[in-house]
């Protein structure tokens, strides 16, 4: 999977590129008003968690959130939240969810663990 962070039409600030079996990933749950899904890399000490969710009642159309939270040793260094209508690929599906079970991973609830 890939990662970048910049203006949009401009080089990417930081792209980074890793295997999925290489990504923290908290897949949404399959309760709550949201399907949601959260992964993170990490890249010379700072960790990049991108997170993106849809409400599942909201109706046709309902645009979907997201952010970036970056962090360095549990601290927080910035929170990115993006513009409303600016997440364009859609959350349901779980794309990165279905990329770890093709790569043979396999998310225990109970654990809250990629196995």
């Amino acid at each position: 999977m890939s990662y970048a962070f910049g203006g949009r039409d401009e080089e990417p600030d930081l792209a980074l590129r890793r295997n999925v079996r290489n990504v923290g990933m908290v897949p949404w749950p399959g309760i709550g008003g949201a399907i949601w899904e959260e992964f993170t890399l990490k890249n010379k000490g700072i960790s990049y968690t991108v997170y993106y969710s849809q409400e599942r009642n909201a109706g046709e159309g309902a645009p979907l959130t997201g952010g970036v939270i970056v962090e360095r040793g549990g601290e927080e260094l910035a929170h990115l939240r993006c513009d409303r209508g600016s997440v364009e690929s859609s959350g349901y599906g779980l794309p990165l969810f279905e990329a770890k079970e093709r790569a043979g991973q396999v998310y225990s609830l109970e654990a809250g663990s990629w196995q």
